[in-house]
């Protein structure tokens, strides 16, 4: 349903998740409206289906034509938070 990635925010590299449009109606089962709930109904999903914990609190958030995704803490050099 998701996937996790690395994207730069930045000169740090963040972990992040992104969801595409077509998993985040499954989730609402409607489009998302750009509400809070909306958000938080797809972060408990996201928590339910294993995401990591960070997701209940990420540090930021994006949409775009693609879909939706949550940033989460940066990576140390050695790839770890």
């Amino acid at each position: 349903m998701y996937r996790e990635e690395r994207i730069e925010m930045g000169e740090a590299l963040h972990y992040a998740v992104f969801l595409p449009w077509e998993a985040v109606e499954e989730i609402l089962g409607r489009p998302h409206e750009g509400s809070a709930e909306d958000d938080e109904a797809i972060q408990g999903r996201l928590l339910e289906e294993g995401a990591p914990q960070w997701v209940a609190h990420p540090e930021d958030g994006w949409v775009d034509e693609e879909g939706w995704g949550l940033i989460g803490p940066a990576l140390l050099e050695d790839g770890e938070e």
